[in-house]
């Protein structure tokens, strides 16, 4: 989770080993996340699916092969629909997602 993240990004080959095909549309430029100094990222729409989170959410994703990490989940697509609490006093620290539903 990021929440300074504007789109929650994903590493291509997670698309891939759903069959998605992460190049079947234009490139986009991606800075700041990626291994070197600029990668190319690929948005689709997707289904967001969140353990305890309710139904699907569908999304806009991208994808990228640069991405340093395996999933990055930011502000457009998650943290506009739940509700994030992270407890560093609690001993172990604790995190807890809720879901909200917009009108």
């Amino acid at each position: 989770m990021d929440s300074g993240a504007g789109s929650c990004l994903f590493h291509a080959s997670i698309a891939e080993a759903f069959g998605l095909k992460v190049d079947s549309v234009q490139p986009e430029p991606l800075g700041g996340v990626v291994g070197g100094a600029k990668g190319s990222v690929f948005y689709h729409q997707v289904k967001l699916v969140v353990p305890g989170g309710g139904s699907p959410i569908k999304i806009t994703a991208g994808f990228s092969h640069q991405l340093s990490i395996g999933a990055l989940l930011g502000r457009h697509g998650f943290f506009e629909h739940f509700t994030v609490i992270f407890d560093s006093c609690a001993v172990p620290p604790s995190l807890s997602i809720e879901r909200f539903h917009r009108a």
